[in-house]
């Protein structure tokens, strides 16, 4: 965390005759920022259905047969590994949203 002083134009908002900015920042990062753990993701195994440009499909669920809309998962999109029509892919499900996934992993057929 840096704290930023600027000189005193008056007494009022002072400490020790150095005024503090009203910023604070943490190394170029910001406050207030939670990020989930990549643990508490759901893991669901289901079948590509359709593709849409950009990387995103919509996979079907084996366990319950919900279609979930889908993007590639950065390691994935890295690498450059392909995703067909029909492909067997594992899906990670955030426990807030369960309509939206990332591919993770895709099966070897």
């Amino acid at each position: 965390m840096k704290l930023q002083f600027s000189g005193p134009p008056n007494n009022r908002g002072t400490f020790m005759g150095l005024r503090l900015r009203a910023s604070v920042t943490n190394n170029g990062g910001s406050f207030g920022t939670l990020r989930m753990a990549s643990d508490d993701l759901i893991e669901f195994e289901g079948v590509v259905k359709e593709v849409y440009p950009g990387g995103n499909f919509l996979v079907q669920l084996k366990d319950t047969g919900d279609e979930v809309k889908a993007h590639l998962a950065g390691k994935l999109r890295r690498f450059r590994i392909k995703i067909l029509l029909g492909d067997t892919v594992t899906v990670a499900l955030s426990p807030y949203d369960l309509t939206k996934g990332r591919i993770v992993f895709r099966k070897k057929t």
